[in-house]
């Protein structure tokens, strides 16, 4: 007989908490007073996650790195990483904000913004803050989340968490900038395999980049694509080309979703030979045709 392929585990995150809130159809989530966190395996977040510290410790691996962090530290999350391995001190407390990649870049002025936080995440995901920059975050915070709970906001949510949010950002831009970053002295070829994951996954995710070959990528960080691919598995949990794609989906969607752009303009914008291409490409991953897709999420957002 022959041995059946075992399908992969696929590992779920679960929360303890004293409340939760959801906006536009599970995009952003946000939890209030997180008691535990149970993970058995090694779980993809799928957003991009703040997390703050409200009380007590907490040591978690999160993509294969093993960091811990107490009351007063906010740590950020790539939707790219995943997380196992959660332990939490008897006293420990958690706010978490949490947005799909598409949703930040509608709700940012500047999508460099976003951009830089990532990179950021990568290189140092966790921070401890002053008192002040403390009760910026955790009053911007409540207020986003008063304002998703609220429906005396229902008319205008979206214009007032998108104000909130950019708010939020902002300052967690401002803290990360006012920190001292070493300067980098190494060169390209001696650098360690931890730090070229990250170019490879920052250079990725610039928004004037849309290259899509991976043997490109691994010419500029001068080794081999197979390297690369070892490399990313390794710190990323993921294939090169899987993580290129779901950036150039997360891209695609937006520009669908709230540009005004026609589906030839958005093909051209982000460096799609042709439109046969572009649809084709589309339909393979999203399983429709690119007009199809604007049109049911414009059907199901007008309701």
């Amino acid at each position: 007989m022959r041995n059946k392929m075992r399908k992969p585990i696929k590992y779920e995150i679960e929360f303890t908490a004293d409340s939760k809130v959801e906006f536009n159809h599970n995009d952003l989530k946000m939890y209030k007073g997180i008691k535990a966190v149970v993970n058995k395996g090694p779980t993809p977040l799928n957003y991009t996650t703040i997390v703050i510290c409200k009380k007590g410790k907490v040591k978690c691996n999160l993509g294969g790195k093993e960091i811990q962090y107490q009351a007063g530290d906010i740590i950020f999350a790539s939707s790219r990483l995943t997380l196992q391995d959660t332990h939490m001190s008897a006293s420990a407390s958690l706010d978490t904000i949490s947005f799909k990649d598409f949703l930040a870049y509608q709700f940012l002025v500047h999508t460099s913004q976003m951009n830089l936080l990532k990179s950021k995440m990568l290189e140092d995901p966790v921070i401890s803050l002053n008192k002040q920059q403390q009760q910026y975050i955790y009053t911007l915070f409540d207020t986003i989340y008063d304002m998703v709970s609220d429906k005396l906001f229902e008319g205008r949510k979206a214009y007032a968490i998108k104000k909130m949010l950019e708010a939020f950002i902002a300052v967690v831009m401002t803290i990360y900038q006012n920190r001292e970053v070493p300067e980098e002295d190494t060169p390209i070829k001696g650098i360690h395999g931890e730090e070229l994951a990250k170019r490879f996954y920052m250079m990725v995710n610039d928004q004037n980049n849309h290259e899509r070959n991976v043997a490109e990528y691994a010419k500029l960080l001068n080794i081999t694509p197979k390297y690369l691919a070892i490399l990313v598995r390794r710190y990323m949990g993921k294939a090169p080309l899987e993580v290129i794609t779901e950036i150039t989906l997360d891209r695609i969607k937006s520009e669908l979703q709230f540009s005004t752009k026609s589906v030839k303009e958005i093909a051209y914008s982000l460096r799609f030979d042709n439109l046969s291409f572009f649809g084709k490409y589309v339909k393979k991953h999203l399983g429709v045709s690119p007009q199809r897709y604007r049109n049911q999420y414009l059907r199901e957002h007008s309701k």
